[in-house]
């Protein structure tokens, strides 16, 4: 099955994607190597963005999709990460989390991180001049762009893209101290295009926007004939289906983003569907 830019908000998005093919920010790096088409597209991501402190140190967990606690229960971290800004997950889950194998745990008070945000921060990574990053930058780096030869290869695109320095936004190591005190929490993450220096957001909590993650679409619908059956779609659901359900179901929100373009645009997408209809 074919990889997609699926269109969405999160939640939505995620509902409409294979899980397991949902791409990482390393995999879609290698891929935009030889696809440049992908370099012009932000996408969500599958890694996991665990936060939470530990002997006096506050550290990052990245994980692979599979310890992903955010997608693995979507609907409440969808819910708390635009209500309250943090996914707070079960501590025994956390724990879990940060033991797996497959997880990167970085401890942040090791980055030279810059920005003066209270809520985040950011670590510079010179496209060209990488090999001035200490030990546990350069793991933070080859986690979210690609290790070894792939690290050397993303950096020299990024290079010849004219992108002189790229960031890694996390966040920040007080606020970390401040937030975690009755356990981890959690941030989505989200991979820039070239346009906009290819920067990582392990910190993104921006997630009702309808953007674009990739993957295999998933191609089971509810069979009429059966409840709770399914059967295999023949094409791929359209797309604006789920950006119509985010607008319809949050009204207000979808009022208060509008302007006197996209109310324009939006008359003349129902003025064609009444056209449409009187054919």
């Amino acid at each position: 099955m074919a990889l997609e830019n699926i269109v969405g908000n999160l939640r939505d998005a995620y509902a409409l994607v294979d899980p397991e093919t949902m791409r990482h920010s390393d995999e879609i790096q290698l891929e935009r190597l030889g696809n440049p088409s992908l370099r012009s597209v932000g996408f969500y991501t599958a890694d996991g963005c665990l936060y939470r402190m530990h002997n006096g140190k506050a550290q990052l967990g990245l994980t692979r999709r599979d310890h992903n606690l955010v997608l693995r229960h979507i609907d409440d971290a969808f819910t708390q990460l635009i209500e309250s800004r943090n996914y707070h997950p079960a501590l025994e889950e956390a724990d879990d989390v940060f033991a797996a194998e497959s997880t990167v745990t970085i401890d942040l008070n090791q980055l030279r991180l810059q920005g003066n945000n209270t809520e985040w921060r950011y670590l510079a990574i010179p496209t060209t001049g990488y090999d001035t990053l200490n030990p546990e930058e350069r793991k933070l780096a080859e986690r979210v762009h690609g290790s070894g030869d792939v690290f050397v290869q993303v950096m020299s695109m990024l290079d010849q893209a004219r992108i002189s320095e790229t960031k890694v936004h996390v966040l920040n190591p007080s606020y970390i101290e401040e937030q975690t005190k009755k356990g981890p929490i959690e941030r989505a993450s989200w991979l820039n295009s070239t346009y906009v220096s290819s920067g990582f957001y392990a910190d993104d909590r921006v997630i009702y926007d309808g953007n674009c993650l990739r993957g295999v679409r998933r191609r089971l619908v509810a069979s009429a004939s059966e409840p709770g059956a399914h059967e295999v779609r023949n094409e791929a659901e359209n797309p604006f289906r789920t950006s119509y359900a985010t607008i319809l179901g949050n009204p207000e929100q979808a009022v208060a983003a509008l302007d006197d373009t996209t109310a324009s645009g939006l008359k003349a997408i129902l003025s064609g569907y009444d056209t449409r209809n009187k054919i």
